[in-house]
């Protein structure tokens, strides 16, 4: 923070945990050699929408698909907390004083992100940053993930025509989760739309430069309404109730770092939550590498085109199968029914159309 924003030294130390400027700057200087002052560099920050920014550049490892990974998040798109353009990506996020916001570019030349932040508190940085990581994946080896490609000559082409393909995480895992239960059975439309709802009805408005932002309810908020406001079936409200009141109680953490087979039985045996639910979270929301919903329409549908794809053979790799799949056939098979499938047909004229289990069409 020191070198890379414009933040006053007293509120970083602060903001570190020192309860006095004082012993910062004693510390720092025993451990650098130097006072916090000397080592900051020039001002480079410039406006965003007027307002003064802090920027800090955020690193990968090269290739980095950075137009498919926003292609995949403005397709589930939390309206009113987020807004993605075809190059940029933007979250706002609630702080001490009222919102925060960040705007997330990419920079090809230089292998990083760069992370432009708009009003937030000192000590959430390390927060934000941690989530911005976890949603495009950063800390990924992308030369790993295609030696593993190369079991399958079908995975290796398409990683080759695509390098740099991420397994996209999330910001928030019970906001994600919940966005995950109300996308079953619908179209991911009609998913986001009713996401949409959910935040205007029970999500808390904030005003921010003369438009309303939301922040995403609580669990403890949902677990006490009766979500009348969404248009959704009765079994899936009981069904994000339950969600909602296991981890309003602390029974159920949807946060990245716990044990991912524990949380998978915890969420199964929850009504109206099935296997491809429980692995699409392990995807998104534990950054699980391996979660892989093998019963979703367009790997089933692949599977039935390509039959000598072995997923086993990608082990422990396969969320970043399903994400490569999904991007190169996601959109081409809308018009092959059902039937066909069935029937063991589906000609390769029509690449795949939506994602979701046999049962949810997403």
């Amino acid at each position: 923070m020191i070198v890379e924003t414009r933040l006053p030294i007293t509120e970083i130390a602060y903001g570190a945990g020192f309860h006095s400027l004082r012993r910062f700057n004693a510390a720092f200087k025993n451990r650098f050699s130097q006072a916090p002052s000397e080592i900051r560099k020039a001002e480079t920050a410039t406006d965003f929408e007027g307002s003064p920014l802090t920027t800090l550049k955020l690193s990968y490892r090269p290739p980095f698909h950075w137009k498919s990974i926003l292609q995949y998040l403005k397709r589930h798109q939390i309206d009113h907390i987020e807004e993605i353009s075809d190059d940029t990506y933007i979250r706002y996020f609630p702080t001490q004083k009222g919102m925060g916001r960040v705007l997330v570019e990419n920079s090809d030349k230089k292998s990083c992100l760069v992370a432009r932040f708009d009003h937030f508190d000192c000590v959430q940085l390390y927060g934000l940053i941690q989530n911005i990581r976890r949603v495009f994946d950063l800390d990924a080896d992308p030369l790993l993930v295609s030696t593993i490609f190369e079991h399958s000559d079908l995975l290796r082409g398409l990683d080759q025509k695509a390098p740099g393909g991420r397994a996209p995480g999330c910001w928030n895992g019970f906001e994600t989760a919940v966005a995950i239960i109300l996308g079953q059975l619908v179209s991911m439309d009609q998913g986001r739309q009713l996401v949409r709802q959910l935040v205007e009805h029970y999500g808390e408005a904030r005003p921010w430069q003369g438009k309303d932002i939301f922040i995403f309810p609580a669990a403890e908020t949902l677990a006490a309404i009766d979500f009348e406001g969404i248009a959704t079936t009765r079994k899936r409200k009981e069904t994000l109730r339950i969600l909602s009141q296991k981890v309003a109680a602390g029974e159920i953490s949807l946060n990245p770092h716990q044990d991912v087979k524990k949380l998978k039985e915890q969420l199964l045996a929850i009504p109206g939550i099935g296997r491809w639910t429980v692995e699409y979270i392990g995807m998104r929301c534990l950054s699980d590498p391996d979660s892989c919903p093998q019963t979703d329409l367009i790997l089933k549908r692949v599977k039935t085109a390509e039959p000598e794809l072995d997923l086993e053979q990608i082990r422990p790799w396969r969320a970043y199968d399903a994400y490569l799949l999904w991007g190169a056939y996601a959109g081409k098979l809308s018009n092959i029914k059902t039937k066909e499938i069935k029937d063991g047909f589906m000609p390769k004229a029509h690449p795949v159309a939506h994602r979701g289990d046999p049962h949810l069409c997403r």
